[in-house]
């Protein structure tokens, strides 16, 4: 099946700087970077990014925080629409993706492979991704963020992931497979409609990041019982 990708609307409109708190973040829980940079450009008309072809920089995460600066190819991916990089440690290899659309709205992604979360589901463990997930939402100071099977690198704003709850982008008219909500935000007045539909058909986890997880009811029975990630 399909690989996860989480995807979650961020305030920083630098994306060499994103990139570079993204570093930080992942070497303090030993995380090792591909040194890769590839770039991705936005389809207008499908409002989503793409890899583009023969565009990338090579040995360029390393040079992030050199004695020089972000310079030469490396600062050339502030120029870029959006960037692609992975990353990874003996339990866990994510994909992790930035991207700005023509309208100004900042979005960032972490692909997951469906047998790591397929994995971590058997043993009841997907409490240590969901807090990767919230480490990396706080970092892009993001206040919401949800995570199915099948997307790539779409532009939403806030107001369509808070959309995608009920009404998954990949998979229309029914609910999205997990999300992150922000406590600040799920306690608003914004979210009183829906609040009470996602209690109903979500179960809540408050993590110590501060942000509720919300998974669909049956996500875990459904995704813990494929074989090895596929249907």
């Amino acid at each position: 099946m399909d690989d996860f990708t989480f995807v979650g609307v961020v305030k920083e409109k630098d994306s060499l700087l994103f990139l570079n708190s993204l570093y930080v973040l992942l070497q303090r829980v030993n995380f090792l970077p591909e040194n890769t940079i590839f770039r991705l450009v936005y389809n207008v008309d499908d409002r989503d990014f793409e890899f583009a072809e023969f565009d990338e920089v090579d040995d360029g995460i390393t040079d992030i925080n050199s004695s020089e600066g972000s310079e030469g190819n490396i600062a050339s991916v502030r120029k870029w629409d959006g960037w692609f990089c992975s990353f990874s440690r003996e339990d866990m290899c994510l994909g992790i993706a930035y991207g700005k659309s023509d309208d100004n709205v900042c979005n960032c992604y972490v692909k997951i492979a469906a047998r790591f979360v397929t994995m971590l589901l058997r043993m009841d463990d997907m409490i240590r991704l969901y807090r990767l997930l919230a480490q990396i939402l706080k970092t892009g100071v993001s206040r919401i963020g949800i995570m199915d099977a099948g997307f790539e690198f779409p532009s939403l704003t806030e107001a369509e992931i808070v959309e995608g709850f009920l009404d998954s982008p990949v998979n229309p008219g029914f609910p999205v497979s997990v999300g992150l909500i922000s406590q600040k935000l799920f306690g608003s007045g914004r979210l009183i409609q829906i609040r009470s539909k996602v209690q109903a058909g979500f179960t809540n986890t408050l993590l110590p990041e501060g942000y509720w997880v919300i998974e669909e009811h049956d996500f875990r029975e459904v995704y813990s019982q494929l074989k090895d990630g596929k249907s």
